[in-house]
């Protein structure tokens, strides 16, 4: 892999715990890992609190990632995983250029656990 464990505490805990389930995990930039196993990707942005929101960079790739069908969360220690969800646009309402409102962010079961 290659791979240097995360210098961040939240990002350690999350590492930690995907590398002992047999993730490949990857940390490149952003998001701050992406996650690979039998043909599987899954993209997560990590902050270490669940107060702490995403930058705009940040909410606008995973959130358009999101619309192709790329599995994105957002994770904390203290809330667990947040699936994003991609904004969807009514084409005849004008929309605002762009506000920081935080992405549709769903409550999720870890996107690791063993498929029942």
């Amino acid at each position: 892999m290659g791979n240097k464990r995360p210098k961040n505490v939240a990002e350690q805990q999350l590492y930690d715990g995907l590398i002992a389930k047999g993730w490949e995990v990857t940390r490149k930039g952003m998001p701050d890992f992406a996650c690979y196993k039998n043909g599987e990707l899954v993209l997560i942005e990590v902050k270490p609190r669940r107060s702490e929101r995403l930058k705009r960079d940040q909410y606008r790739l995973l959130t358009a990632l999101a619309g192709h069908g790329v599995r994105c969360f957002r994770w904390a220690p203290d809330v667990g995983f947040q699936q994003i969800t991609p904004i969807v646009h009514d084409i005849n309402q004008p929309t605002k250029s762009y506000e920081i409102t935080g992405p549709p962010l769903i409550p999720s079961r870890s996107p690791f656990q063993e498929k029942e």
